[in-house]
Parts: structure tokens; sequence; C-alpha cells
């Protein structure tokens, strides 16, 4: 029995929960937009994206230029080889705006696990090391849309 434990908390002990500097993905751009600007198009991005914008933003200081939002994301990307099920990532997200400049700090909190036919294997599970890389695509991501976003000047009409 001692055999089998063994290897088994070895397995175990490889898979440990992230740390938050190691979850956390921090991009500094660039941006055309006032601070107001930019502060108005992350909020309608998230009211856009979000089911639920009210309850998902925690902090909202326009006078700071300061924005904090819970998000959840399909993110396949946390699979390991040969995995079939679906996963939903789970992030904070940190937007702090000025003038032409705009720094995110997304951090991987959790993740959920879904079946094929969409049962839950797994519910808010804290991420661990197997999913850095994963986390960080994701992350990246998340980036790349609310970017998009940003830079999109078709919202004048």
């Amino acid at each position: 029995m001692k055999k089998l434990l063994i290897p088994l908390f070895i397995l175990c002990s490889c898979a440990s929960a992230l740390k938050k500097d190691e979850a956390t993905n921090t991009f500094i751009e660039k941006t055309s937009l006032s601070k107001e600007q930019a502060f108005n198009q992350v909020i309608g991005y998230l009211a856009k994206n979000l089911n639920d914008s009210n309850e998902a933003i925690k902090v909202k200081d326009k006078e700071a230029g300061k924005i904090i939002a819970k998000i959840g994301v399909d993110c396949n990307d946390l699979r390991a080889f040969a995995d079939v099920t679906s996963y939903v990532a789970y992030y904070t997200l940190e937007v702090d705006v000025k003038d032409k400049k705009m720094r995110l700090n997304i951090v991987g909190d959790s993740y959920s696990q879904f079946n094929i036919n969409g049962s839950i294997i797994t519910a808010n599970s804290p991420m661990h090391s197997g999913h850095k890389e994963g986390q960080k695509i994701c992350a990246k991501e998340i980036k790349k849309k609310l970017f998009a976003e940003l830079t999109n000047q078709n919202s004048e009409w």
C-alpha cells in the first residue's frame, strides 16, 4: 500500500496551485484615446461581453481611470493532451487607463471543466501549474479582443 501512495503523492504534488505572479498577465498598450474615451469603451466592451456586467464589474472609478471586473471565458487551451472536455477560465481583469495609455492585469483565478454533454466535472477549481501556459494564451485573447474594441473607430455615427 505504501508503494502505491508514494507515487500518487508525487503525482499530486506536481500539479500545485499557480502563484499569483505566475497567473498574472500584464499588458501595457498605447492608444489614441483620451482617458475618458478609453474608460467608456472598456465599460462598453464589458457590458456587451458579460452576462451581467453590473454584477461582474467590481470597481468602476472614472476619475482614477480604474476598472476591476470578474470575467469567465471559454478557454480550451487549459486542456491536457487527449482531453476532450471543455473549459471556462475565470479571470480578474484590472484595467488602468490614462490619456493614450492603458495597463491590463489579467489574473487567472480558477476554472470549470465540462463533459461533452455539458455536465459539470469541476466547478471553480484553482488554476494549477499545468494550466500556466493555457491561461496565458486565453489572457492574450482577452487582451486582443479588448484592444480591438478600443481601436474600433466606427463607434461615432
